[in-house]
C-alpha cells in the first residue's frame, strides 16, 4: 500500500472519474471509503469531514486494495470514522 497525494490521484485518473468498486459512507460523521478502479492502478480514498483528514491510497491489485477497504470500512462501522474515533 502507498500513500498518494491529491495531486497523484488526479495524475491516475488522468481526467476519468474511475469505476467505483465499493463504497461505505456514515452521515454521522461525514466520512467516507472509496474503492475505485483507474486503467493503471487502484485508487483508494478515506475522509473524515469532522477530523478533517482525506487520504488516499495506490494499490496495483484489486485482492490487496479490497483488503485495506474492508479494514478501513470495518473500523468506520465499529467507531464512526475510518481513522478511529473522533476527539
Amino acid at each position: 500500500m502507498t500513500e498518494i497525494s491529491e495531486a497523484d490521484v488526479v495524475e491516475i485518473a488522468g481526467g476519468t472519474e474511475g469505476d467505483i468498486v465499493a463504497e461505505a459512507t456514515n452521515a454521522e460523521t461525514d466520512s467516507a471509503v472509496v474503492l475505485r478502479k483507474f486503467p493503471s492502478r487502484f485508487v483508494l480514498g478515506a475522509s473524515c469531514d469532522v477530523m478533517d483528514i482525506s487520504k488516499f491510497y495506490a494499490f496495483d491489485d484489486l485482492e490487496t486494495a479490497q483488503a485495506q477497504f474492508d479494514e478501513l470500512a470495518g473500523m468506520m462501522r465499529s467507531t464512526g470514522t475510518p481513522f478511529g474515533a473522533a476527539s
